[in-house]
């Protein structure tokens, strides 16, 4: 008897909560009796324009606090009909206590500067860096330099011998064999001209044939600096002795900087292309900080107005160190997966500390706009793509006013438009009432 009796209550428990519960659930901020089922605002067109306006806009506060329903009252007082102004009521009580459900804050003028935080990678200044290898097919000779080292500009890298260096070292001094010869039969026209012996003709074929030999002679210097030889040593080549070593040709340094990679050991073969060492100077790296689209304005706006500078990059390797950079590049594309936009930071690295390849943290200041409103940022909402913010309007009254977004930065966001300084809204708890205010979307919304 006992247990049936208590199963008894038990459901007559349950069956009194869900018949309270949706009187609750319909009216969180209602005192009075819960609004019935009716056709919702936006279709009816009795019943426009709503808060949001319609064709002219959105009504002002004057226009909300005239605005009468069909019940004769002020429509913000109706506990059937605010909504559809946009109203919604809150009770004192939500707004006080140690944790209040819904807290006010005042819409202030002048935005401070912040920051962007992004990540990022260190790498290369690709400026000052250079993938150095053989003009010629051959084979390494010798090897100057070690991995780490650091070249002066124009210092000794490798040396390879190469049979195409001797066959050009050999054309060149074929054509220059052909040069005496040449003047010689020249000067011998020119002589013979003068006496009245020789025609002009046979002069003039003996000045063709020595400018082409000439020109073939440059043409061959010319194609031994192409392979890598230096002009002292093209100018050395002497047709009349032959040489005294391999044919060999010496890659140096293009800029001063560190052996960063080293695939050169004497004996091994190389071709043009083969990137043989990497050196690069590390006095400055570059870090690529990916940023995403809706931080993109404000990254064209500090690398094109602002210079760039004032950026900051933190790696975990030295974490009590802010290295400083700027800003000088923002990327034309956006990756498709990551949904990011590269933007290059130059960065003074004078003691080498940071290392290509190294994640990185990066502030990005931004500068403040002086004639921008602020806001916390969890006062503005969002509903179908439209901002907004509750706006108090009287007493226990607050009213849904759309707003134009700015940036949004450390929990704070601008307000470009929509509302005044000074204007007081609701900041935290604003989504209960938008929960609230939304209801007419739902079916509450006016009467037949």
């Amino acid at each position: 008897m006992a247990k049936t009796t208590v199963i008894a209550v038990a459901a007559s428990a349950v069956v009194l909560l869900a018949a309270a519960w949706g009187p609750v659930r319909r009216g969180l901020f209602t005192p009075g009796i819960p609004p019935e089922p009716r056709e919702t605002a936006s279709a009816c067109a009795e019943c426009r324009p709503e808060a949001e306006g319609g064709a002219g806009g959105p009504m002002s506060i004057d226009q909300v606090l005239a605005e009468r329903c069909e019940h004769e009252i002020p429509a913000y007082e109706c506990d059937r009909c605010r909504y559809e102004v946009g109203v919604v009521k809150v009770p004192a009580a939500l707004l006080s206590g140690t944790k209040p459900l819904v807290r006010m804050a005042e819409v202030a003028r002048g935005a401070p500067a912040g920051s962007l935080s992004l990540t990022g990678v260190v790498g290369l200044n690709e400026n000052a860096a250079a993938h150095v290898g053989s003009r010629v097919r051959g084979v390494i000779a010798g090897v100057s330099i070690d991995l780490g080292a650091e070249a002066a500009e124009g210092a000794e890298l490798f040396a390879v011998e190469s049979a195409e260096i001797g066959q050009a070292v050999a054309a060149c001094a074929k054509s220059r064999a052909l040069l005496a010869p040449a003047r010689k039969t020249v000067e011998r026209e020119e002589s013979l001209f003068a006496r009245g012996v020789s025609p002009e003709h046979a002069l003039i074929a003996a000045r063709a044939e020595l400018e082409r030999a000439q020109a073939a002679a440059a043409a061959e210097a010319h194609a031994l600096a192409m392979l890598g030889m230096p002009p002292d040593a093209i100018d050395a080549i002497d047709p009349a002795r032959a040489p005294q070593a391999p044919p060999r040709v010496v890659v140096r340094a293009p800029l001063a900087g560190t052996v960063l990679r080293k695939h050169a050991v004497p004996g091994e073969l190389v071709e043009p292309g083969r990137s043989v060492i990497l050196i690069a100077d590390l006095r400055t790296v570059w870090v690529w900080a990916d940023v995403y689209e809706r931080d993109l304005q404000a990254m064209l706006a500090l690398a094109g107005g602002g210079g760039g500078a004032g950026v900051t990059v933190a790696v975990d390797a030295f974490p009590d160190r802010a290295f400083e950079g700027a800003c000088d590049y923002v990327g034309a594309m956006m990756d498709e997966k990551t949904r990011t936009v590269k933007a290059r930071i130059s960065v003074a690295n004078p003691a080498r500390l940071l290392r290509p390849g190294m994640f990185c943290r990066v502030e990005a200041p931004l500068p403040a706009r002086g004639d921008a409103l602020v806001a916390p940022a969890d006062a503005v909402l969002q509903d179908e793509g439209a901002a907004f913010v509750f706006v108090h309007l009287k007493d226990e009254y607050y009213v849904r006013r759309p707003v134009v977004k700015g940036r949004e930065l450390r929990g704070t966001v601008e307000i470009l438009d929509g509302v005044e300084a000074g204007t007081r809204i609701v900041a935290g708890g604003a989504f209960l009432l938008k929960s609230d205010v939304l209801r007419e979307k739902m079916g509450a919304g006016c009467a037949d």
